[in-house]
């Protein structure tokens, strides 16, 4: 399951008296104590996560969650631009702790609150944190991590080369009779207002050259080319 989250905070070394809404999942967390021997340290102590996400049918998998007091494992991925992944926050062993709703209120959408108590975390390039009532053992697991994205300039590269009509008004497939077409290009890693060039070559060998520049949309559009008028010899 992939929830967009809107909102994400992460606490450490909680203590179980600061937020009396953990009462009953302090209790399913002192059974585990129980269980490994160890009722003086109660495992709400540490590490606090909390998500907001909209509501838009996945709730129940949390209510269930939080309800029979089971352990899921997760990753909360931070990204760039949309597009670039900069750290993945890993857990494991993870209780639900508590969860909140806020409903809808004009154009703002009902919104879920969790709070999650992770027996392991291991956030990109850092240690692993555990939690004495933990049960995985992740010693053996191969982390991979994000490297930071080189500051090198990077190479004006073009991604598409296509012709469309004298007008520029559609897309064509074959040389139109007059000759005349207009060259368009994409490109990526270049600035507006750079130059591209363009080199055209014939059957015979003979070449045509050609220059135009990136616009706003990184898109290069050379009008009123001649195709049956070679410019210039090889």
């Amino acid at each position: 399951m992939e929830v967009p989250i809107l909102y994400y905070n992460y606490r450490c070394h909680i203590r179980h008296y600061d937020d009396p809404n953990l009462r009953k999942i302090i209790q399913l967390h002192i059974q585990v104590c129980e269980e490994i021997g160890n009722r003086e340290c109660l495992p709400v102590e540490g590490d606090l996560i909390t998500l907001a996400f909209e509501c838009k049918g996945e709730e129940q998998f949390f209510y269930d969650w939080l309800n029979e007091g089971a352990m899921h494992n997760g990753e909360i991925h931070f990204i760039y631009n949309e597009v670039e992944i900069v750290d993945i926050f890993r857990f494991w062993d993870c209780f639900c702790v508590k969860i909140e709703e806020y409903m809808s209120v004009g154009n703002s959408p009902m919104m879920m609150v969790l709070y999650l108590s992770p027996g392991i975390i291991k956030r990109n390039n850092l240690e692993v944190r555990e939690k004495v009532w933990k049960v995985s053992d992740i010693s053996q697991q191969p982390f991979i991590s994000i490297a930071p994205e080189s500051k090198e300039e990077k190479q004006a590269e073009i991604v598409e080369v296509y012709w469309m009509d004298a007008e520029g008004t559609r897309r064509i497939e074959e040389l139109p009779e007059s000759g005349i077409a207009t060259l368009c290009a994409k490109v990526k890693n270049a600035n507006a207002g750079e130059t591209v060039k363009f080199e055209i070559e014939y059957d015979d060998g003979s070449i045509i050259k050609l220059l135009g520049k990136v616009n706003l949309q990184g898109e290069v559009k050379i009008e009123n080319v001649k195709l049956n008028q070679k410019q210039e010899s090889k």
